[in-house]
């Protein structure tokens, strides 16, 4: 049997594209972008996802920096492999949303960066996550991941929470 799937960019049309490829296209996996701090239209996808029984890879799990616990805002301009840089005002807010976010990962035995790749596995449609790699140390931490203590049903309704009140981080 052969698999197909697409890949969604950060593009106008990104939902649009992704339900018509799960439901009118039946395909076995879309790759989009989601995270703690940008879940939409990701959670809109998972559901349709799990009606068309379709896997999710997720990338930009740490939104680009911001989410991996020892954040550079000026290697968010300086990547050579970024496709187009995150805009300063984008940083800025997530910087701060990610500060408010801190009760995800301490005492928990995890790092934030663990915590934001367990946040993307708990979704049940997702296959997997895609983490930017850039060290050896980073991919020893992104990699014991998995084996940490996974999120809760009332830790999840908390980051729900925190998600539509935006973090309580002022915008950029």
């Amino acid at each position: 049997m052969r698999f197909h799937g697409v890949c969604l960019g950060p593009a106008t049309g990104h939902y649009e594209a992704g339900m018509h490829a799960i439901k009118k296209r039946f395909v076995s996996c879309v790759e989009h972008a989601c995270n703690v701090l940008e879940q939409e239209p990701g959670r809109l996808l998972f559901t349709a996802s799990l009606e068309g029984n379709t896997g999710n890879l997720i990338r930009e799990i740490h939104a680009s920096g911001p989410l991996e616990g020892a954040y550079e805002p000026t290697l968010a301009f300086e990547e050579a492999e970024a496709a187009k840089p995150r805009r300063p005002e984008f940083l800025r807010w997530a910087e701060a949303a990610a500060r408010n976010l801190r009760w995800i990962h301490e005492g928990r035995d995890m790092t934030l960066a663990q915590a934001a790749i367990k946040f993307g596995l708990a979704e049940e449609t997702v296959a997997g996550v895609l983490p930017n790699i850039r060290t050896e140390a980073q991919l020893q931490e992104f990699a014991e991941a998995p084996d940490k203590a996974d999120f809760t049903q009332q830790h999840l309704a908390a980051i729900a929470e925190q998600f539509r009140r935006a973090f309580d981080a002022p915008k950029g």
